[in-house]
């Protein structure tokens, strides 16, 4: 122990040390329920030493100490249990986010309020199916256009609502870009003020660290992270590999828009050259979805794969899963994958319905030259399965369509409408032998679901005096041609006089068997989901797989964001045992504290009353 005068050093030293930790534990009480706030503790230290005597080869060097000092007040945390529970935040952000998309997407199904889509194609079916029974009668030509007018309207309405929800999904990604970049300048700033008040080597900036920990919190659930701090307090962080706070900056991410969607790719700006085109991508999309890569973090990626890159139609259904062909795109958004399958659904319906009103068969003819009403000429070309139409008007203009590859058409066994589709080797024409007709008799035949951009046949009187009605495929050009929803309406005519609906034969007398088979032809099972799909189906059946396999999707999605949930709140538990402030504990610490410091102010009583007594006795 110090002699003389050194006892009060040594007294004032306890004093000082336990009025910090007093004042620490005070701090940590006050703090108990601030949101992000790491518990503090004081670190006490020996203070100096008066050397007495040095070391000789006979003793040992003697010295005395002046008592203790705070050595430090450190920040408590526990760096591995900090990753581990940001990477569970970030996978658990992933499928929730998932979850939360496709649980959406099944109340656009409204599967949970009264099933009104599924009863929409139930109740088409049904009105054919009193159709059937007396065609003739208009009650049942008028139940079926409102029936018709009912699934168009269902059909549009849900796949605008998908639409709408992509379109909402696309500007969350943005303002998650927005947010991300925000975070990163905040933790570049806070990495500046740590450095700062810690370059002294005097104190912790406790309350900046703090809050630096909590945007590096909050930044984890929107993508991948690593953090790795410096000896000067600096916290570098990389997002999806990327540096993103780095020694002298926050690197900014941009958004590019696609011109056609209006969907936004985040890109890192500092890694592009946007005068070429060249972008360096923030995500990869293309990777396989699994803890095993490390791919299945954050919500900008679950957004951007809910999303999709485009609206999904009919055609992201064709192709397997492994060449490239949009099928691959297609999987990987639960909003697209819907989108797709009810547009193939209601092609389906439309192409059924009308190639039984309107019949097609093949013309076992490559080229079909002719004039039209107006006494132009045009010629309808077929080459491996694409149609050309070439047309020159009396102004010597000439137009030039491409059709896509000729819809598969109904086959015909004995002049019946046979059970499987096929696709043409020739021009398709209508099939007159086997047409029906509406009550004025007239050809071509009147198809239920008129495409907003096209007829659907054109007449064509060749130089033998022939007439043909060929059919006009969907040109590649113009969307409007193509039997697609939000494309196609139903036939105003019809709408207008219901016994225009062709049910008749050509002598006048009911075709029965045009009812009969049109009701049959909602049953044949030919339909199946998607390449891995290996069990058709009809067109009933065909909804309920949609519906099943969303909800398969969904259920993935909800089992693992719940047990990353768990495993997250398993970790933040085991964080806040480190970095949380528990009021029994702190209350222990503070009766330590008080007792120490009444032991100090007792020691300097003692040795005040020692140096009072020696001077006195010195007189």
């Amino acid at each position: 122990m110090a002699n003389g005068f050194g006892s009060l050093y040594v007294g004032s030293s306890g004093l000082r040390g336990a009025q910090n930790a007093i004042n620490t534990t005070a701090n940590n009480l006050a703090n108990l329920n601030t949101v992000g706030y790491v518990r503090e503790q004081v670190i006490f230290a020996d203070e100096t030493y008066n050397r007495i005597k040095d070391v000789t080869t006979r003793t040992n060097m003697q010295q005395n100490g002046l008592g203790v000092s705070i050595g430090d007040v450190v920040h408590i945390r526990d760096i591995f249990l900090d990753k581990a529970y940001r990477l569970e935040e970030g996978r658990s952000s992933f499928y929730n986010t998932s979850y939360e998309v496709v649980e959406q997407v099944e109340d656009f199904l409204q599967e949970l309020n009264g099933m009104e889509f599924k009863e929409s194609i139930q109740e088409l079916w049904q009105s054919f199916q009193e159709y059937e029974k007396e065609p003739e009668n208009s009650t049942n030509p008028n139940l079926v256009i409102e029936k018709t007018e009912l699934f168009l309207t269902r059909c549009d309405s849900l796949y605008s609502d998908l639409i709408s929800y992509q379109d909402n999904l696309n500007e969350q990604i943005k303002d998650s870009i927005d947010n991300i970049n925000k975070l990163a300048r905040d933790i570049y700033k806070l990495n500046s003020e740590i450095q700062k008040v810690e370059s002294a080597k005097l104190e912790t900036a406790m309350t900046v660290r703090d809050i630096r920990d909590a945007k590096i919190d909050e930044l984890a659930t929107y993508g991948k992270i690593r953090v790795e701090e410096d000896a000067t307090g600096f916290a570098f962080i990389t997002f999806e590999n990327i540096e993103l706070v780095g020694t002298d900056r926050a690197y900014e991410i941009e958004l590019r828009k696609d011109d056609h969607t209006g969907f936004y790719t985040p890109y890192w700006k500092h890694l592009s050259d946007k005068r070429v085109g060249r972008y360096q991508d923030v995500f990869n999309l293309d990777a396989v979805i699994s803890p095993e890569y490390d791919s299945d973090i954050g919500k900008v990626k679950a957004l951007m794969l809910s999303r999709g890159s485009e609206y999904g139609t009919d055609e992201y259904l064709n192709g397997d899963d492994n060449d490239g062909t949009p099928y691959k795109e297609l999987k990987k958004s639960s909003i697209m994958e819907v989108q797709s399958e009810i547009s193939v659904l209601f092609r389906k319906i439309v192409l059924t319905v009308n190639n039984h009103f309107s019949p097609l068969k093949e013309s076992n003819l490559d080229t079909i030259t002719g004039t039209l009403d107006d006494g132009t000429t045009a010629t309808f070309t077929y080459d491996n399965g694409t149609v050309t139409y070439n047309h020159i008007d009396k102004n010597g203009n000439e137009d030039i369509f491409v059709f896509k590859d000729e819809d598969a058409y109904l086959d015909r066994v004995d002049g019946k409408v046979g059970k499987t589709y096929r696709k043409a080797n020739s021009i398709l024409i209508l099939d007159e032998e086997n047409a029906s007709y509406g009550i004025d008799n007239e050809l071509p035949p009147r198809e239920l679901f008129v495409r907003y951009g096209s007829d659907r046949y054109t007449k064509l009187t060749a130089a033998d005096g022939k007439v043909y009605y060929v059919y006009n495929g969907e040109r590649v050009d113009n969307p409007s041609t193509h039997y697609s929803l939000s494309r196609v309406e139903v036939n105003a005519e019809i709408r207008n006089k219901a016994g225009l609906m062709p049910c008749y034969t050509k002598n006048g007398a009911v075709n029965r068997d045009l009812s009969a088979q049109l009701a049959q032809a909602w049953e044949v099972k030919d339909m199946i989901i998607g390449p891995d799909d290996t069990i058709p189906c009809n067109i009933s059946a065909f909804y309920d797989k949609i519906v099943g396999r969303t909800a398969n999707r969904g259920s993935a999605y909800h089992s693992a964001g719940l047990t990353l949930e768990r495993s997250a709140a398993a970790l933040d538990k085991k964080r806040q045992e480190v970095i949380g402030v528990s009021s029994d504990e702190e209350l222990t610490k503070m009766i330590k504290y008080q007792s120490a410091y009444n032991a100090s102010s007792r020691f300097m009583s003692v040795i005040s009353e020692m140096t009072e007594l020696i001077v006195t006795q010195l007189r």
